[in-house]
């Protein structure tokens, strides 16, 4: 049997539409496309997958090394199993 985790992607404030949006296509970029080389982080290994913590874990990098507001990346917790 082959286990399937389920995680949910939420925020514990409220954030702002445009500011969501980003945050949502950004960490989506890096957990669906982690070998991408026109990513700012990719250091040439090639990775299939990218779980959603990590993904996460990046996102909140990149909005920091860009210094987006703390409002803008710090809500985003990952909720599964």
């Amino acid at each position: 049997m082959i286990s399937q985790k389920k995680n949910v992607l939420m925020t514990l404030t409220p954030v702002g539409d445009k500011s969501s949006r980003d945050f949502m296509e950004t960490f989506y970029e890096n957990w669906l496309y982690p070998d991408d080389p026109e990513k700012k982080w990719f250091d040439g290994a090639k990775k299939k997958t990218r779980s959603p913590a990590e993904a996460l874990h990046q996102t909140r990098l990149e909005f920091i090394h860009d210094k987006k507001p703390v409002q803008e990346w710090a809500p985003y917790v990952l909720v599964g199993k």
